[in-house]
């Protein structure tokens, strides 16, 4: 009997301790893209509005509504980037959204573009 209360005891410690890692470990993810509808909106350096489109993220996933394609979020502690037809795009939490540049990471660093998430 003594034998199966140290065993116990000893699973009891390391669940404990494993889920006690898992929090640990998760906590740099909470500022993440969450998953839900949002509308995408570009704009000039000028401020001018280049597109409103809706989206809907589901995960690590990022689509435009009524397109096929699916872009693949690299969710990061303050957000996360996507690349995008040669595009990438970098957001970043900020009050009820997200916001963020759209750069041509490949020709040229600059950012041509503002985006923002905000929720719909």
């Amino acid at each position: 009997m003594q034998k199966f209360q140290r065993l116990a005891a000893a699973t009891l410690a390391a669940a404990a301790v494993a889920t006690g890692a898992t929090a640990v470990a998760a906590s740099p993810a909470e500022a993440r893209i969450a998953s839900g509808k949002y509308w995408y909106t570009g704009s000039q350096k000028s401020g001018e509005q280049i597109t409103r489109q809706p989206v809907t993220v589901r995960g690590s996933q990022f689509q435009f509504q009524g397109s096929p394609q699916v872009f693949f979020i690299h969710h990061t502690r303050r957000g996360g980037w996507f690349d995008a037809n040669g595009a990438r795009i970098n957001l970043r939490r900020s009050g009820n959204g997200y916001t963020g540049t759209s750069s041509l990471p490949f020709t040229s660093p600059s950012t041509w573009a503002r985006i923002t998430l905000t929720p719909r």
